[in-house]
């Protein structure tokens, strides 16, 4: 095997990985949010920015955990892997972005993002590089790896 095969099967696990564990963190997420009724500070700070409405924020408070734990099993479901992917990649930046908007500034105060219910605050520079990181390599699954992602197949072999 030459070394850009090996370097091509080494990109594809990883982005393989990175595809399972955002399947993983946002089905973990939507069930501590759906056992763990409440409030986070970034819905809060949306409110007190006036982003939100009191009627919108109880509305995704009561109802964001579900539709993290929908999605999760429809990505995993393995329909339309690629779109998915692409899917939970805009998923995560967009948090991202009501995350900046949240902190207003204050990069490095703790913030209780609610992501995995209410919990220890982070600081809100790691919650926007965590959600960056997680996206970014999401962009980059082609149709030859979105199609093996959840068959049970061996990953694509590189072409020479």
């Amino acid at each position: 095997m030459t070394a850009e095969c090996r370097q091509y099967r080494w990109r594809q696990r990883l982005l393989a990985a990175d595809f399972y564990l955002a399947v993983l963190l946002l089905l973990i997420a939507g069930v501590l949010k759906v056992r763990q009724s409440g409030v986070s500070e970034l819905l809060q700070s949306l409110l007190e920015q006036e982003i939100l409405s009191i009627s919108q924020l109880i509305f995704v408070a009561r109802w964001q955990g579900w539709f993290e734990i929908v999605i999760a099993l429809v990505v995993l479901s393995g329909w339309r892997t690629l779109w998915c992917a692409r899917g939970l990649a805009a998923l995560y930046l967009f948090f991202a972005v009501l995350i900046a908007i949240a902190a207003d500034g204050y990069w490095f105060e703790p913030l209780d993002c609610g992501c995995f219910g209410t919990g220890i605050p982070t600081p809100a520079y790691l919650l926007l590089l965590r959600n960056t990181l997680i996206a970014l390599p999401l962009l980059f699954i082609g149709p030859d790896l979105a199609s093996t992602l959840l068959s049970g197949r061996r990953l694509p072999k590189a072409s020479n």
